[in-house]
């Protein structure tokens, strides 16, 4: 029985699919290897470290520069697509761990496009100083502006936005610590 249980497990984690707490997650990055750095680009200092992951025991940290109007760290079009899955619309949650090392609160902007960039959604969040929050998005507030069964954006990104006038601008350099985005069913 034991190694039935065992082999359940496994296959669960190597399809990137986990149980917690009575959700069916599937694990989009882990950040546990610099491959998981392939399907991303960014505009600032981004790499794997051994410090606040929430599962495992990397997490991508990604220093925001001030000198940039917008710092951006994110996978987009065939990228995204040879990465990760596209189709959203069987989940309900959108999720990903942030942990803000400076000493005071920071403004993260999560985009997700669709439809070969034309539509958009667009929110900013306030990530409290010196804790792991955990950001989640209702799959239903997304569908109201994108299609979801044809995701091929993902950005974090800070500063000043052409998509959101309210975006509060990068007044010092940010580092953010990201792990386990996910979605959950």
């Amino acid at each position: 029985m034991i190694k039935i249980g065992s082999v359940i497990i496994c296959i669960y984690l190597f399809c990137g699919v986990f149980v917690n707490a009575g959700e069916k997650v599937e694990l989009l990055c882990s950040f546990e290897d610099d491959s998981d750095l392939d399907a991303f680009i960014s505009d600032g200092e981004s790499e794997i470290v051994n410090q606040h992951a929430t599962e495992g025991s990397s997490a991508l940290k990604v220093v925001y520069k001030a000198d940039r109007k917008e710092c951006r760290f994110l996978s987009q079009s065939e990228k995204f697509k040879s990465a990760f899955t596209t189709d959203w619309s069987e989940y309900s949650t959108f999720a990903v761990d942030v942990f803000n090392e400076s000493e005071t609160e920071s403004f993260l902007n999560i985009r997700i496009k669709s439809t070969d960039h034309q539509k958009i959604w667009q929110r900013q969040f306030k990530i409290p100083s010196q804790k792991v929050h955990t950001i989640k998005i209702d799959i239903k507030e997304l569908k109201s502006k994108i299609e979801v069964d044809d995701v091929m954006y993902l950005g974090l990104t800070m500063g000043e936005s052409q998509y959101d006038p309210n975006a509060k601008p990068i007044t010092r350099d940010c580092t953010l610590y990201f792990d386990n985005i996910r979605l959950i069913k």
